[in-house]
């Protein structure tokens, strides 16, 4: 199974921001296929690591606001990179869909 993340910005064609392999039985991407956020969870699950935004701290932050400086960090390891949408409006910082993949783990569960 393929997921992949995109977005649109108004009236622009949709953009792509990353691409995942799932690996699984057939069963088991049977199950999680009819949900979009499931492959998304189940990415989570196998290869995410924790996240922190302003006091926030999970493997996905939907959404987070502030008036100051949101500070994004990794927590767990040091192979991952955040992934997330950043934007300020009338002065209030929002950071959306904040999630960070272990790559080391991601490259290695590719082989198996």
């Amino acid at each position: 199974m393929v997921l992949l993340i995109g977005y649109t910005l108004g009236d622009k064609p949709m953009e792509l921001s990353a691409g995942y392999r799932l690996h699984g039985t057939e069963a088991e991407l049977e199950a999680i296929a009819p949900d979009p956020l499931a492959p998304f969870q189940t990415l989570l699950d196998r290869f995410g690591l924790r996240v922190r935004v302003g006091d926030m701290v999970g493997t996905f932050i939907p959404l987070a606001r502030s008036t100051g400086d949101l500070g994004i960090d990794v927590l767990d390891g040091s192979d991952g990179t955040v992934s997330c949408f950043v934007g300020r409006v009338a002065g209030v910082a929002e950071a959306s869909w904040v999630f960070a993949i272990d790559h080391l783990r991601y490259r290695e569960g590719l082989r198996t």
